[in-house]
C-alpha cells in the first residue's frame, strides 16, 4: 500500500534555541530557584517550553501492505463525505490524495491554532512514531494529536486580576472553563498536576531525611534536620466551580476586555462539550504501546514565568524522548466502514475546534504573545 501522508503540522517552523537543560534539583533548590527572576531553563522566548525528543519519523502505512487496502480506504473516505472527489482527480495517487484530504480537513484552523499551540495531527495505522506494524489492519486506522516540539504555557495572573476587579466569581469561571475544556481532549499541566508533584517531592524528601537520620545514628554524629519547605502558594481566586445554574456573565462583567475574555472562555467550554472524547481501547493500547510514557501536555496554565507549575513541567520535559510518548487524543476508526470514518473525523473536528477556540481565548489574555516554536532538528 502506498504510504500514508506525513503528519500535518499545525505549527510554524523555526524558533529560538533553548538556553540549556535544567540541572538536577533538590526540593530546596527548586523552591529557591523558582523565587528568583531570570532562572535559566527550557522556557523558550514566547509562551513555550522546548521539548527535547528523538528524531521524528512519519507515520505510514506499511510498504508491505497490499495496494487494495489503501484504495479501499481512499474510496471509503469519499463515501464518508470526508474527502473531496476533486482531490482525487488532481492527484491520482493514494498517498498524495490522503495528504491533501488531511490538509483540507484541518483547513484554516491551522494558522489560528498555531498561534498558541505546537501540534502535529496525523493519520496512520499506528500511533507509534518509531516502528511500523508487521501487518496492517485496515479496521484499525488512527487519527492522533501529538505535541510536535514545544509545550505552550501562559501566565494567567493578569487575566485573573482583570476579571477579579469586575466580580469575584469571574476568575473561577474563566479558569475552569479554560482548563476543563482543554482537559476533555488533551493533557494540560495545571494546578492539580503541580500539587501532585509537590506531594511527590515531599515524600521523596521525607525518605531522604529518614535515611540521613539513620546514617547519622549509625556513625554517631549529630543529626540536624533539613529546612522544612512550605507548599508553594497558588492563586486563591480560582476556587471550585460553582454548581447549579450560573448567573448571566454580562451581569458580572461590564468592562469590554473582561467581557471578551469571559465570553471566549464560555464559547470554548460549549465547543469542547459537543461530544465526549472517546476512550482508547485497552487492547489496542497494549498492542501499540508496549513501553511508553504518558502524553506530553499541550500547554501549562501557570501563574508566573518561573512559578512552581512551569518549574515542575521543565523538569518533566528533561526526560522526554528516552522512551516513546503517547499521542493524545487517539481516535480509532474502521477504515472499511464509512460510518466509522465519519464518526472519527467528527471527533477530530471538535478537537481541532477546541484548540482553535482555546487559542483565541489565550490571545485575549493580557501579555500573551504568539508562541515561538523550537524545532531541535532544524527546518
Amino acid at each position: 500500500m502506498p504510504g500514508i501522508p506525513q503528519s500535518v503540522r499545525i505549527a510554524g517552523r523555526g524558533g529560538a534555541q533553548p538556553k540549556g537543560l535544567l540541572a538536577p534539583n533538590s526540593p530546596r533548590r527548586l523552591a529557591a530557584r523558582a523565587a528568583r527572576p531570570g532562572t535559566p531553563g527550557l522556557i523558550a522566548p514566547g509562551p513555550g517550553l522546548c521539548l527535547p525528543r528523538l528524531q521524528d519519523r512519519h507515520w505510514q502505512f506499511s510498504r508491505n501492505a497490499v495496494f487494495t487496502d489503501g484504495a479501499q480506504f481512499a474510496a471509503n473516505l469519499l463515501r464518508a463525505g470526508v474527502a473531496d472527489p476533486d482531490d482525487w482527480d488532481a492527484t491520482r495517487n493514494i498517498g498524495a490524495f490522503l495528504q491533501r484530504t488531511v490538509e483540507r480537513f484541518v483547513g484554516d484552523r491551522a494558522a489560528k491554532i498555531d498561534y498558541a499551540f505546537d501540534i502535529g495531527f496525523c493519520l496512520g495505522t499506528t500511533a507509534s512514531s518509531w516502528r511500523e506494524p508487521e501487518e496492517v489492519n485496515p479496521q484499525r486506522i488512527l487519527l492522533t494529536f501529538r505535541v510536535a516540539h514545544t509545550v505552550g504555557w501562559v501566565n494567567l495572573t493578569p487575566a485573573l486580576n482583570l476579571l477579579k476587579a469586575e466580580h469575584e466569581l469571574l476568575p473561577t469561571l474563566f479558569y475552569h472553563w479554560l482548563n476543563d475544556s482543554l482537559s476533555r481532549w488533551f493533557r494540560v499541566f495545571d494546578v492539580q498536576e503541580a500539587r501532585w508533584r509537590w506531594e511527590s517531592w515531599n515524600e521523596m524528601r521525607e525518605e531522604d531525611e529518614a535515611e540521613r537520620k539513620e546514617g547519622c545514628e549509625r556513625e554517631g554524629v549529630p543529626y540536624e534536620p533539613g529546612e522544612r519547605l512550605d507548599e508553594p502558594s497558588l492563586p486563591a481566586c480560582i476556587g471550585k466551580m460553582p454548581r447549579g445554574k450560573l448567573p448571566e456573565i454580562l451581569t458580572l462583567a461590564r468592562g469590554a476586555r473582561a467581557v471578551r475574555l469571559i465570553q471566549a472562555a464560555q464559547h470554548l467550554s460549549r465547543i469542547s462539550r459537543r461530544v465526549r472524547c472517546p476512550r482508547f481501547d485497552t487492547q489496542d493500547r497494549e498492542d501499540l504501546f508496549p513501553d511508553s510514557e504518558a502524553a506530553v501536555p499541550v500547554t501549562a496554565l501557570a501563574f508566573g514565568e518561573h512559578d512552581v507549575i512551569t518549574e515542575f513541567l521543565n523538569m518533566e520535559l528533561e526526560s522526554v524522548g528516552q522512551v516513546e510518548t503517547e499521542p493524545w487524543p487517539i481516535l480509532k476508526m474502521d477504515g472499511t466502514d464509512p460510518r466509522s470514518i465519519r464518526k472519527a473525523f467528527r471527533y477530530a473536528s471538535i478537537a481541532l475546534d477546541t484548540l482553535e477556540a482555546a487559542s483565541r481565548t489565550l490571545s485575549l489574555v493580557p501579555g500573551f504573545e504568539a508562541m515561538v516554536k523550537h524545532n531541535p532538528y532544524g527546518g
